[in-house]
């Protein structure tokens, strides 16, 4: 298999490092341990020594790369082979991300127009639309990170991907044991190491290339199944790495969208994202029927049962530890909402939260003795089926959340970012 990083072409140009890679990836870990705990004292001089040692190496390498190159060039243009040097780019971003930089650049230009930069002085108006200001751009940077650790990965050599806890090295093709002609799965073993490879993980060859995922790992008896793509089919690497980066254009245009609306009607006025405003000044929650009451004769459930079909366009916060009973206490309140004619959707950060609070709707509902039809928006449905209905198109789900068919729809939050989600101004949302 082919590589390129740096240490894979040391040895054709004749570089020998003065600090063995062992050696500086164990002083490594010790100046980063040092600096997680606060206990800079435990760096020692030779630490130091070593790891300035590996840096330089670094250095000197790179020239000796360079002029390692240099000298080929020369050598196949001297033999009438013209080598051409690539022309330098201009740096100018794609154009794609530069008009979403300019939109981004305006709209925050025109949220904090006249928000003055002490806390102090804003009014609250002020205030959530600086918040809202400094959001737009937050996909974006957050994005780097996962990039910056997959390029990292993908420049290690096989030796340094031993002691990555993303990847596995040293695999041995054990046999295939399933999948089909075109997406084989392959059966492998690797030595003791630790890792935190994971099955549904998404594997990479060492030179970035997609492989395919984790059908199954045993971390006993250190064998790994791999559901491969068609065109690795027959490839059987001896290290491979993990890594996903999740696409969050969703997410991001969806914040933009209510710029623009704030923009135009400011954050106190308009009639969309009435719940987005409220969270953005802090507002406590509104009902229809007025003044949020509070009775001594009913305990937490029932208040938030009462209160949850005359909750007015706002959010309502239900907060406690692992235990306390808020997904109960949800569930609850959905029944209720579904038995006053709402449909209901349910968002949360991961499937799972959002599948144990629908299982909790229908076990509610049971108990209520009323027919409450639930459908979860998943990438890849169960296997064995689920007893919550799963649909895997998002436009399915909420055509069936429109039309009755289903009176809760639980997606996480790029089901309900979308603009044709949103455009559905007849649902109530409860989120999980």
């Amino acid at each position: 298999m082919e590589r390129y990083s740096i240490k894979d072409l040391e040895p054709f140009y004749g570089f020998t490092r003065t600090v063995a890679l062992g050696d500086a990836r164990t002083n490594l870990r010790v100046i980063e341990r040092a600096l997680e705990l606060g206990a800079a004292d435990a760096i020692t001089n030779e630490v130091r020594a070593a790891v300035e040692g590996y840096n330089r190496d670094d250095c000197v390498s790179a020239l000796h790369l360079r002029d390692w190159l240099e000298q080929l060039r020369a050598s196949v243009e001297a033999g009438g082979t013209p080598v051409p040097r690539p022309a330098p780019k201009d740096g100018a971003a794609p154009e794609k991300l530069d008009d979403r930089a300019r939109r981004v650049q305006a709209l925050m230009a025109a949220l904090t127009a006249d928000v003055p930069a002490d806390r102090a002085e804003r009014s609250d108006e002020q205030q959530g639309r600086w918040l809202l200001a400094h959001l737009l751009d937050w996909h974006r940077r957050e994005a780097k990170a996962p990039w910056w650790e997959f390029f990292r990965l993908r420049d290690l050599s096989e030796d340094e991907l031993l002691v990555e806890k993303a990847a596995l090295s040293g695999l041995h093709f054990v046999a295939r044991v399933g999948g089909t002609k075109r997406s084989p799965i392959d059966r492998y073993e690797y030595p003791r190491q630790d890792t935190e490879v994971r099955n549904g993980d998404a594997l990479h060859l060492p030179d970035g290339t997609d492989l395919g995922g984790v059908a199954t790992i045993d971390r006993v008896a250190r064998t790994v199944e791999v559901k491969k793509r068609g065109a690795q089919a027959d490839v059987h690497p001896s290290a491979v790495f993990a890594h996903s980066a999740v696409n969050t254009d969703v997410l991001a245009e969806a914040l933009l969208r209510i710029a623009d609306d704030m923009v135009q009607y400011g954050v106190s006025g308009g009639t969309q994202y009435q719940a987005a405003r409220d969270l953005l000044l802090g507002r406590p929650p509104r009902l229809r029927a007025g003044a949020l009451e509070v009775r001594t004769d009913e305990t937490a459930v029932q208040f938030a049962v009462r209160i949850a079909a005359d909750l007015d366009d706002t959010a309502l916060a239900i907060q406690g530890p692992p235990g306390a009973g808020k997904t109960f206490t949800g569930a609850r309140m959905i029944c209720e909402l579904v038995r006053r004619g709402a449909r209901v959707g349910v968002t949360a950060v991961s499937h799972k939260v959002i599948r144990k609070l629908l299982h909790d709707v229908v076990e509610a509902a049971g108990e209520l003795r009323a027919q409450i039809n639930c459908v979860h928006k998943v990438t890849t449905k169960s296997d064995p089926p689920s007893t919550v209905e799963e649909s895997t198109d998002n436009d399915d789900v909420i055509a069936r959340l429109g039309d009755g068919r289903a009176h809760v729809v639980g997606g996480t939050q790029w089901l309900w970012a979308r603009a044709a989600s949103l455009a559905r101004r007849d649902r109530r949302s409860l989120r999980g």
